[in-house]
């Protein structure tokens, strides 16, 4: 029993860390091409895209609390 609850431990952590992975570079490849488009300065869409990473990861996180998945290996 405990060997199945680990291994569904491992697999919600590697959703979560593939949906920030992915919540992440969306909004980059998003901010970079509006950075291009509007004459952005590139380090603010650097700022921007990694505290939307940050604010990605957060939710997901607060997510996964809620799903009641235990963050430990």
């Amino acid at each position: 029993m405990k060997m199945r609850k680990t291994l569904s431990n491992i697999v919600a952590l590697a959703v979560l860390i593939v949906g920030i992975l992915f919540f992440g570079s969306v909004f980059t490849v998003m901010l970079f091409s509006l950075a291009v488009f509007v004459k952005m300065n590139v380090w603010l869409a650097v700022a921007i895209s990694a505290s939307t990473v940050l604010l990605g990861a957060y939710v997901y996180g607060c997510l996964a609390k809620k799903l009641g998945v235990k963050m430990e290996l």
